[in-house]
This record gives structure tokens, sequence and C-alpha cells, in this order.
């Protein structure tokens, strides 16, 4: 339990049950700790006392911390994390990547966080803009996708298009410290790309030791793909991640 004793909960658990929820994936280190985003339904009791989202650390002896959406972010702006949103540990496990965005009714405005894996402190973050305009890139409730780090430790997280763009979205790429944007893709809001040895690949001839699993939000058609993470491909407004292989059905491997 992370936000009091198992006394203090069953002192007043109706009002924990109606008012708190897990309401991410959960992601497991290798030491056992576990981390999770969590909502508010009004405002949870004392001592949360907040209407506020936050994000929660439960170390493998069971001792729980927490941090609010706000407080990560050091943005009184945001409210929430993003829903469905797993957490993401880095390689070394000593940063976990999240994503946060304002109250209801606002899917616009939000941040990627590296927060210290341990105190869930603030290490690094970064305001999502859509890469071909810089307006504020939009987090939606429905969206599955999720934070990804990379074998070379870049993070990609998809987040939808601002002007509307045909719900392809785009997947933004970010340095381990989040101080980098690099090439993004165009496409990507609804899904968190796998990562693909280069060698399983026959037909690819390029530099990278890995390719991105990943599919096209159009929902106009259905489609996959896989990226190569250091070639860009030409559009009207921007460069973005070029397909290396494309399939109809959404599966080619």
């Amino acid at each position: 339990m992370f936000y009091t004793s198992l006394a203090g909960y069953q002192a007043d658990a109706p009002n924990f049950n109606s008012t708190l929820f897990i309401n991410t994936p959960i992601t497991a280190a290798t030491d056992g700790s576990v981390y999770f985003g969590f909502r508010t339904q009004g405002t949870a009791p004392a001592p949360l006392n907040t209407n506020q989202s936050g994000f929660a650390r439960i170390d493998s002896s069971g001792n729980g911390t927490y941090v609010l959406a706000s407080t990560a972010a050091k943005d009184a702006a945001i409210g929430r994390d993003s829903h469905n949103s797993a957490p993401a540990l880095s390689a070394d496990e000593t940063t976990v990547y999240i994503v946060v965005k304002p109250p209801a009714n606002n899917d616009y405005g939000g941040y990627l966080l590296g927060l210290d894996a341990a105190t869930l402190a603030n290490k690094y973050s970064v305001f999502l803009r859509d890469p071909h305009n810089n307006n504020p890139g939009g987090i939606l409730e429905p969206s599955t996708a999720s934070a990804m780090v990379a074998p070379d430790g870049d993070v990609y997280l998809g987040i939808f298009e601002n002007p509307y763009n045909g719900s392809r979205g785009f997947l933004l790429r970010f340095s381990n410290d989040l101080s980098t944007e690099k090439t993004p893709g165009a496409f990507g809001w609804d899904y968190t790309p796998g990562i693909v040895p280069s060698s399983m690949v026959p037909s690819y001839t390029g530099g990278s030791s890995y390719l991105l699993f990943a599919k096209y939000n159009n929902y106009a058609i259905g489609d996959g793909a896989s990226t190569h993470p250091l070639w860009t491909w030409r559009t009207t407004v921007s460069s973005f991640l070029r397909r290396t292989v494309t399939s109809t059905g959404g599966i080619w491997l």
C-alpha cells in the first residue's frame, strides 16, 4: 500500500475504494520494486487529500511512496497521469519515464518525465509538441501509448496531432535525458513500438542495430511497418522516420 498503512486503509476502506484507482499497467524492476499510475475520482481521503493523479513505487518489502502529477512535472497546470500508459524503466533502472497532462477535459499540453526510480523526484522533463508546427501535442484518454526505452537509451512516445491529421499522430523520439528531440515518426499516437533486431529482417541493409515494429494509426485503413531509427522520410511539412518494411493487416513478422 503506497498511501497509508494497512490500519489506515481499513479505517476508511469504503472511501478509499470509491475514490482511488490504479489506471496504468504495472512495471516491475529487477529488484522487485513496482511502479504504476493512479487516478482519483472526487477527492481521496487523508493522507492523500487530493483530486490529482499520481505515480507510486512499492519496493520488494512493501514500502510505498508516491508523487502527485503536478509535483512530478513541477507545473501546477498538470493534474493527471496518462490513462493506460505504463511507466518505462531505463536500462540501468535508475530512471522511470512517465507521461502527465492537464486536468480533466484537456488532453493537450502534457509532459514526458524522467523520475528518479528510487525517490520519484523529477530528473528530466520535456513538453510534448506536434513536431510539424510546435503546437501542444495530444495525450488522449483512449490512447494505449507508453514510453518505450530503446537499446541505445533513446525514449520513444506516441502523441496525437494538433490539429487533426487523419488520426495518425506522431512517434516522438528523445535522448535518454529528454534534452534532445530526434527524428520523429509520422504516425503513432495509439501504440507502443516494439524493438526488432535488424538481423531478423534479411532485406534490411542499413546501419542500425535495431528497427521499430509499429502500426500506422490512420484508422481508415489497417497496416503495419517497421521503421529505421536513423533514416528520414521527407514529407511536405517535416522529416520523419522512414519505413523499411510494410504489411497490410498490421503484422509483418
